[in-house]
């Protein structure tokens, strides 16, 4: 799920056919694929999460549910038994069955109960995520005024954008987005996840009056959230600027940095608030919370990243399933096989 939207999008005359999605509001590679990138996604989309039953949800929603739990049942019955049952002499096939038991038990629990918890949490449970456009602002001709003198302080500047919003006394204002590092770098994907800022604090200028706001993008998102969903600063537990993505802000949401403010309220609001448009880019409730915990711990594994990386928990959570597949072969083999009566 991408959330820049809409985007343009330009496919390159290369043998995989690469394809740039591009959002015009910010500038920014929404996306980058090929054909070998489309073809997995399809196959994801497919196999995983059924998009082709999406016109019949209660029906998706129930055959992934069977199998899900079938898969529950199989791993709390074969921890059982491979716990529980005295050690015997077993034939080759299934002696090597049990030693991998041994080792996928716990990651196939971990996977199956994140996915029931995934499945009901999106389709039957409420639901306040994604991205909430701000009011229209007026841009009548008594709001500019002819004092461009601050522009001469930036005219060998390089900037990442220059927009304009609303301020919280109704004014509008000129946004400068300051680039943090080298002109013309880029910020690879890695650095991105890693937390990289890509700007500086940014500043603000009065379109009518020329004069620098002391308004800063805390103050403009705070604004923006009592705007949109009429809290008020008395219920402010924190403000944090992010800069990078994780659990509770995931990499669909694209942008960065934003600011997450939690409020004090009966689902535990935790709105993140772009400041260079004044768009919620996500509301986070406990509920959803929760589940976003779930998915990223027991089902992405999220728990790894830090200690050893993205590519080497890649590795693991690949070795793992495959020998899950590769377990679940040798279980069929022995059930198709004869067996010996006493």
């Amino acid at each position: 799920m991408n959330r820049l939207l809409p985007v343009y999008r330009v496919i390159f005359n290369t043998e995989d056919k690469r394809t740039a999605f591009i959002y015009t509001e910010l500038g920014a590679l929404a996306n980058l694929s090929n054909h070998y990138k489309t073809n997995v996604q399809s196959f994801f989309r497919t196999f995983h999460t059924w998009n082709w039953l999406d016109q019949w949800e209660h029906a998706r929603v129930f055959l992934m549910l069977l199998l899900l739990l079938s898969l529950l049942a199989m791993a709390l019955t074969g921890t059982a038994m491979v716990f529980l049952m005295k050690n015997r002499k077993l034939p080759r096939k299934q002696k090597l069955h049990r030693l991998i038991s041994y080792g996928v038990w716990l990651p196939l629990l971990m996977f199956s109960i994140s996915g029931i918890y995934h499945l009901l949490q999106y389709a039957y449970g409420d639901n306040h995520r994604g991205l909430r456009l701000g009011e229209s602002i007026s841009v009548a001709s008594e709001h500019f005024g002819n004092n461009t003198e601050w522009l001469n302080l930036y005219q060998n500047v390089q900037l990442n954008a220059i927009s304009l919003v609303e301020g919280t006394e109704g004014e509008l204002l000129y946004r400068l987005s300051i680039p943090q590092g080298r002109s013309g770098v880029s910020v690879e994907r890695p650095e991105r996840f890693d937390g990289k800022p890509i700007e500086k604090p940014a500043l603000y200028f009065n379109a009518l009056t020329g004069e620098e706001s002391t308004l800063t993008d805390r103050d403009m998102s705070i604004y923006h959230a009592e705007k949109q969903f009429g809290f008020n600063k008395n219920q402010i537990l924190n403000t944090q600027l992010i800069t990078r993505f994780g659990p509770s802000y995931d990499f669909r949401n694209k942008r960065l940095p934003v600011w997450r403010i939690d409020y004090d309220t009966d689902l535990g609001d935790k709105l993140f608030i772009d400041p260079a448009t004044g768009i919620v880019v996500d509301r986070l409730t406990n509920n959803n919370r929760y589940e976003g915990y779930s998915f990223s711990f027991l089902h992405k594994w999220n728990f790894l990243t830090p200690l050893i990386g993205r590519k080497p928990r890649d590795v693991i959570i690949v070795t793992l399933l495959s020998l899950a597949i590769l377990s679940t072969i040798f279980g069929f083999i022995m059930l198709a096989g004869p067996h010996k009566r006493r």
